[in-house]
């Protein structure tokens, strides 16, 4: 509603990235690592335990390719960055 016709949506997601191994180190990090140092720094100890479990059910970047496309957005794009545990995808409106 409020993208102007011919306007840039840019939307930055953090990923599963679709290497085997990466996504094993990325797990890791996510699962285990995060809650820790959420923990430490925070004192909470449900901080960060929310990301995993939203980045794992967030879709994967074809099936976010296609809603961008099904809600009126054109020329939509992909790029992975940091080894695939982040996307940005574009589209104009």
């Amino acid at each position: 509603r409020v993208l102007k016709p011919g306007g840039c949506v840019a939307l930055l997601e953090l990923v599963t990235p679709s290497s085997r191994l990466v996504r094993a180190f990325h797990h890791l990090y996510l699962w285990w690592l995060t809650p820790v140092v959420g923990r430490i720094v925070t004192g909470d100890n449900n901080a960060y335990n929310y990301l995993p479990r939203s980045i794992a059910e967030f879709p994967q970047a074809q099936e976010v390719q296609a809603i961008l496309g099904r809600i009126g957005f054109r020329d939509v794009s992909y790029r992975p960055l940091n080894l695939g545990a982040i996307a940005i995808y574009t589209g104009l409106k």
